[in-house]
């Protein structure tokens, strides 16, 4: 026993005196011995729940003593701790879904501690070996944790990971009730809780905040995150007053590996080859994770390692074709420009996690934990752009002129009518770094009926694009012959000579180079003291936690142009000097590719100096500050069978942004342009209340309620001090925006059949206050904002009125143990959400604001998830469907529902197959993206594309190696 632990504990029990220790001078000592309170003679428990094998710790087995109305959880690696408990005999029971109850009478004596292992056996329906390895066993560990839970909460575990084709984080997630992802090039990315938009929940490695390493958006980005590395991922639905108050659909906690989830040496090894369709190219994927627990200071395993690495070269590719949104709908509607693009796409990632866990006494824990994670996206993006026209024509067909003798011409074109275009061949050839990384140190000490948890944790994240071809293009004219069918997916008929090397010069070389920064520091503690006010068990605690973020970004912009006053003849401004091979493109014919060596080595005898674009590369460098203090209180009473949290948090934000402001306008006759810096700095604080229910009507039947209150701060984007006017036209971020506030309110049902068994409903309400959207504030926009003179477009952010967002989300599954063989090796899983929601904007029309009802951006009015799998002793395979409905993707007029733009609806279909050939050896194939499902955006109705891309199936194939 340590020094300070032993002091401590002679001051609280009658044994040793209850006289104050005078000699110790610690006045850490001090507040300990005052805190404890009356001194009592009382012993503790502590035990440790396993699986038959005594080798895997049960986390969120419900343990109960009977006579006190005491409960508590089973934590990550099956301990318990029951504290303060008066001398005598109790009944303690112990549940588990998928085994038998345990029930157990023990003795406590004064100032004793008992500690017990407790090893659970199945139901008599269950295989011993199935309860912790399979796909329903990973399931129903999630199920366990999710019943144990204070909040609202839906857990997939590493097992469950492994049992559908999912690369990244993000695609884990979807399969989780109310809980859908935003694709990039086929791949989930962001994740959508509840239908709302990826930048209005939060994310956490190991409870830490991860910022993001995108410029503008404070969402992260999962898909950078290597599935391989985690132990869980838990997405909570409602806060605690103990959590960040920073989401409004939910928090997405990363649990990474701790070697206390297993008893002794565990591995498992992994290696695979991906296969995409689209591209006819085979990627390798490999991943090693491991942990084991070893003897320090005398005690028994008590010092635990953890680490894990995962590697994924993925090759494969795109093919597009979009407008834009580039309509005109006017009866008929017309078309004014399209682009075929063809994108080649290396994805390499790379996941490292090493974790540390010391338990120098049955009564501290401490830990360690990091994650690195680095993405590196590699993308060739050749595009052919179309603007299309028609020329305007007399009575007798003649092309009329202006009075300069140029035709005259009319912008767009219907549907299957011939006209001309001015064409452009672009390349775009970038290779940009995402990395996150993650350290978390911290522990928990508990003395007697106190608890104290403490963590320091610090967050990076960057987005790091070394210099690259933004847009090399070459343009022609073309006076004839070019008509488009299929609104949808556009086909383009187009004269031969469109693909001709020599029609096309070159116009302009954009080059740049970027990095993006942001880092986070927090320091957190928290404190809990259990007791009883009279026969109620009772648990005070109460937190602060402080931190600092720092967001940056610097991005540089050249612009090599009028490249023939530098000296390029006419053969090196033609296209023909610098094509390459045709290009794989399915949606048509777009000719032969642009190379980006041939590029580089046109511009690279020049001076680069010469060609720097000053205001872009200022504009886009910033600086933002956020510091958040927060402090909170609750309690947890337990009543019987109910369980009543109520508490309340604190937050004070803390916010400055510093940036770069461009004005080129005439003011009284004078003419102005200035390039200058602004600060601006937005204090303010929130006081969110809440109050958490749960009644048990059995320990498989529980009723949940929750009143709870967020706050979510604008994007950073918004909160930009960037400002750039250019006439009477000017654009802005608004720092001053005040962040979105939330009442919620969820009520829900759920039933724990048994092993991976188990149903729950739930409907939501959450009301919103100072809703953010773009709008154009026209001349009646602050000159104070946007300088002297007359504005005709003032674009900016700002704070609506009330919005409200409802629904409805029922999960089930099965385990069908109880039918005879071979049936009962099926596994039926579903869930879905119905949401709705209503969000009101305004628009500038003659002077006068109007407003208009619309959905909240990225909401789907139902999303929902259907698996069907099957399992035997060496065998097992699920089949796995996702579906998403449409939802509001961009606001692009805010006075016309017609320029909406919406994501269309989608079906994934995925397959897994697995067989053990050994009991630790076993080959799986995936197959991803059955249905070839493309995405599809649209404008105004479904007919009219903005943006239609098609990938291709994926196939993996691959073998693992695993010891428990």
């Amino acid at each position: 026993m340590y020094p300070l632990e032993f002091l401590i504990k002679k001051s609280l029990h009658p044994k040793h005196t209850c006289k104050p220790l005078l000699n110790v001078s610690s006045s850490a000592v001090l507040a300990a011995a005052f805190l404890a309170g009356t001194c009592h003679a009382q012993g503790s428990f502590i035990g440790r729940i396993t699986d038959a094998s005594g080798n895997v710790g049960m986390e969120g087995a419900l343990v109960v003593v009977k006579e006190l109305n005491l409960k508590t959880t089973s934590a990550r690696d099956g301990r318990f701790s029951l504290q303060q408990l008066p001398p005598g005999s109790y009944t303690i029971e112990i549940h588990y879904l998928g085994s038998k109850s345990l029930q157990k009478t023990i003795t406590i004596n004064d100032d004793e501690t008992l500690v017990e292992q407790l090893t659970l056996s199945v139901d008599d329906n269950v295989d011993e070996e199935v309860l912790v390895y399979s796909q329903a066993a990973s399931l129903n560990k999630a199920l366990n944790k999710q019943r144990a839970s204070n909040s609202i909460v839906n857990v997939v575990n590493a097992d469950a990971i492994g049992q559908y084709p999912d690369a990244n984080t993000s695609e884990a997630l979807q399969r989780l009730p109310g809980v859908s992802v935003e694709n990039d090039q086929g791949e989930g990315r962001f994740v959508r809780i509840r239908g709302l938009g990826p930048n209005y929940n939060s994310v956490t490695i190991n409870g830490s905040k991860v910022p993001s390493p995108n410029a503008g958006e404070r969402a992260v980005a999962l898909d950078t995150v290597p599935s391989d590395l985690l132990e869980s991922l838990e997405v909570t639905k409602t806060l605690t007053p103990d959590m960040d108050a920073d989401s409004l659909g939910g928090t997405i906690n990363v649990k990474s590996l701790s070697a206390f989830d297993r008893n002794g040496l565990f591995y498992r090894a992994s290696a695979e080859a991906n296969y995409d369709s689209n591209t006819s190219k085979t990627s390798p994927k490999l991943s090693l994770s491991g942990s084991n627990l070893f003897a320090l200071g005398g005690e028994e395993d008590n010092f635990g390692v953890a680490a894990a690495i995962s590697w994924f070269d993925r090759d494969f590719g795109s093919d597009n074709v979009e407008t834009g949104g580039s309509w005109d709908f006017d009866n008929p509607a017309r078309l004014e420009e399209f682009e075929q693009r063809d994108y080649t796409i290396n994805r390499e990632r790379l996941g490292v996690s090493l974790n540390f866990d010391f338990k120098p006494n049955e009564n501290t824990d401490l830990f360690l934990r990091s994650l690195y994670s680095e993405f590196t996206d590699t993308e060739i993006r050749l595009a052919n752009v179309y603007e299309i026209y028609e020329f305007e024509t007399d009575d007798s067909g003649n092309i009329i002129e202006d009075d300069e003798g140029d035709p005259v011409t009319i912008d767009g074109l219907p549907q299957d009518q011939y006209g001309a275009a001015a064409v452009a061949r672009e390349l775009k050839d970038r290779k940009e770094t995402m990395k996150i990384a993650s350290l978390v140190l911290g522990g928990e000490s508990r003395l007697n009926t106190w608890t104290f948890n403490y963590r320091a944790g610090i967050s990076q994240s960057s987005e790091d694009t070394p210099y690259y071809v933004d847009k090399a293009a070459f343009e022609a004219e073309f006076d004839g012959g070019v008509r488009y069918t299929n609104d949808k997916l556009i086909y383009p008929e187009l004269p031969s000579e469109v693909f001709n090397a020599e029609s096309y010069e070159l116009d302009k070389i954009e080059t740049a180079q970027s990095l993006t920064e942001d880092e986070e520091y927090n320091l957190q503690i928290d404190i809990e003291k259990q007791l009883r006010l009279g026969k109620v068990p009772t648990a005070l605690k109460f937190g602060a936690k402080a931190s600092q973020r720092e967001k940056t970004s610097d991005e540089d912009v050249w612009v090599f142009e009028d490249l023939d006053e530098a000296g390029f003849t006419e053969e090196q401004l033609l296209l023909s000097a610098y094509t390459g091979s045709t290009i794989d493109y399915t949606l048509g014919n777009m000719g032969n590719s642009i190379a980006t060596d041939k590029v580089w080595q046109a511009i690279a005898p020049l001076n680069r100096a010469d060609y720097v674009a000053d205001i872009d590369s200022a504009i886009a460098d910033f600086t933002m500050d956020e510091n958040i203090t927060a402090a909170y209180a609750m309690a947890t009473f337990d009543i019987n069978r109910l369980r009543l949290i109520a508490g309340v948090r604190v937050e004070q934000t803390d916010f400055e942004a510093s940036g770069f402001s461009y004005a080129e306008y005439e003011a009284d006759g004078e003419e102005i342009e200035d390039l200058y810096a602004e600060t601006h700095k937005n204090d303010y604080s929130h006081t969110l209340p809440s109050l958490h229910l749960r009644y048990s009507f059995s320990d498989k039947s529980q009723l949940r309620a929750a009143w709870t209150n967020a706050v979510v701060r604008p994007t950073f984007e918004q909160l930009s001090a960037a400002k750039i006017r250019e006439g009477d036209e000017v654009e802005f971020g608004n720092p001053y925006l005040s962040p979105l506030e939330a009442s919620n309110l969820d009520i829900g049902f759920e039933h724990f059949g048994g092993y991976a068994s188990y149903w729950s409903a739930f409907v939501f309400y959450k009301e919103l206050d100072n809703f953010i959207y773009a709008i154009d504030l026209g001349d009646t926009a602050d000159p104070s904002l946007v300088g002297p003179g007359e504005v005709s477009e003032a674009n900016t952010f700002k704070n609506g009125k009330a919005a409200t967002i409802s629904g409805l989300e029922l999960a089930a599954s099965k385990k069908f143990n109880e039918l005879p063989a071979p049936w009962n090796g099926l596994l039926l899983s579903a869930n879905g959400t119905w949401s709705d929601s209503d969000a009101e904007i305004e628009y500038l029309d003659d002077d006068v604001f109007n407003q208009r009802d619309i959905p909240m951006p990225s909401q789907s009015e139902f999303t929902g998830n259907l698996a069907l799998g099957y399992e035997i002793s060496r065998f097992s395979a699920r089949i796995a469907a996702n579906y998403k409905s449409d939802y509001l993707l961009e606001i692009t007029d805010a006075s016309d529902e017609i320029g909406d733009v919406y994501v269309d609806s989608q079906l994934s279909l995925d397959l897994l197959a697995r067989w053990n050939i050994t009991k630790y050896a076993q080959v799986f194939v995936q197959a991803v993206n059955l249905g070839d499902e493309p995405y599809y955006v649209y404008i105004n109705k479904k007919r009219y594309n903005n943006q239609y891309e098609e990938y291709g199936p994926t196939y993996r194939l691959g073998v693992s190696f695993s010891r428990f």
